[in-house]
């Protein structure tokens, strides 16, 4: 709903008391109260009664659960009240809860991402360097063995030539 009472603050009015106290309150003389924010639709619906339980968890109160009534609430409607209204507090805590659940889920799943983009990004870049690492691994022992190669002809030609004369 989307009026005047959708949003009160704790403390401001009957609503907003009833949360900052943490208690039921049962009202059946409704109409002889002055702080009654919509007197008119309370006469012209015939509302009388007016019950208000806080919904709450341990120390964490969620809202009010309020019921507007022709008749008086008993105390066993009061009692009823007072289990819809943890019911209720337990299952607006229970989707509070899957909520940043999703988006904690969300959030990891993001951070998912960058990281195996970071990680394909960095393997790359490693390899890469491995490439090059080889290819000057090649070089230099291209290099090194051209010498090598040389000095290993003259000694073929002097053991060719002069062999019978070395001991």
């Amino acid at each position: 709903i989307n009026d005047s009472e959708t949003r009160i603050p704790v403390g401001s009015s009957t609503i907003g008391r009833i949360a900052e106290c943490r208690k039921i309150s049962i009202d059946n003389n409704l109409q002889d109260h002055s702080e009654v924010l919509d007197a008119e639709w309370l006469r012209s619906e015939q509302v009388t009664s007016f019950g208000a339980q806080p919904l709450q968890m341990a120390a964490r109160v969620v809202g009010v659960l309020a019921v507007y009534g022709r008749r008086p609430i008993s105390e066993i409607a009061g009692a009823e009240l007072a289990l819809a209204s943890k019911a209720l507090a337990q299952f607006i805590i229970r989707k509070l809860s899957e909520e940043k659940l999703r988006q904690a889920q969300e959030e990891l799943s993001s951070y998912t991402g960058k990281l195996e983009k970071l990680t394909e990004e960095r393997t790359a870049s490693l390899r890469e360097v491995v490439q090059q690492m080889e290819e000057f691994s090649y070089t230099i022992s291209h290099d090194l063995r051209a010498p090598v190669r040389a000095m290993q002809g003259y000694a073929t030609a002097l053991l060719e030539d002069f062999g019978h004369q070395l001991d």
